[in-house]
């Protein structure tokens, strides 16, 4: 969280490349009428959907957010639909690269679908300032939704590729570079 995943998984997007966002994929799952639309609802109570009945993801955080028992509910629901979803997409493309922009391929279980992991790092301060400002939220929100995150120690044991974006911009687009080469893209 905060550590600036996506803004790298951009730039590994090329054209004819497929490109999988689990978050918005995750998204389209909590729509009305998705996979999980109704375990969500029913998980969670109807004050999480607003206007037109659609889920309002401030207020599903802030209840999946309120413990470990609520966040497993959540993740046990998500998480085993989004899983599917994506391996479905990985089965049914012949595109030489794929890019999986996701923030739990290890949790989930992931990371046997993929040939390579990259991980993204940050500080922890840089991480939350960034989580901050993109999620309007307070430092303690933001540390909260941290809690239930694998570590980033953790999460380097099982990358192959390890990205430090704690800098500027064109020092994380020159580690890139330098990944890209590597594996010949």
């Amino acid at each position: 969280m905060g550590a600036g995943k996506s803004t790298v998984s951009e730039m590994f997007r090329t054209p004819g490349c497929l490109f999988i966002d689990a978050d918005r994929l995750a998204h389209s799952m909590l729509r009305k009428g998705g996979p999980v639309y109704s375990r969500v609802v029913r998980a969670f109570g109807r004050e999480i959907t607003g206007k037109y009945g659609r889920v309002d993801r401030k207020k599903l955080a802030e209840k999946a957010f309120s413990g470990k028992r609520a966040a497993g509910k959540l993740n046990r629901i998500m998480h085993g639909e989004l899983v599917k979803a994506i391996r479905r997409r990985l089965a049914n493309t012949r595109r030489r690269l794929v890019v999986v922009d996701g923030a739990l391929i290890i949790e989930t279980g992931l990371a046997d679908a993929v040939d390579r992991l990259l991980v993204v790092i940050a500080s922890r301060e840089k991480r939350i300032a960034r989580s901050r400002k993109r999620l309007a939220l307070s430092r303690q929100e933001v540390c909260r939704r941290m809690e239930y995150q694998v570590s980033q120690d953790e999460k380097m044991r099982f990358a192959d590729f390890i990205i430090d974006n704690n800098g500027r911009i064109n020092k994380t687009r020159k580690q890139v570079f330098e990944i890209k080469k590597a594996l010949a893209l």
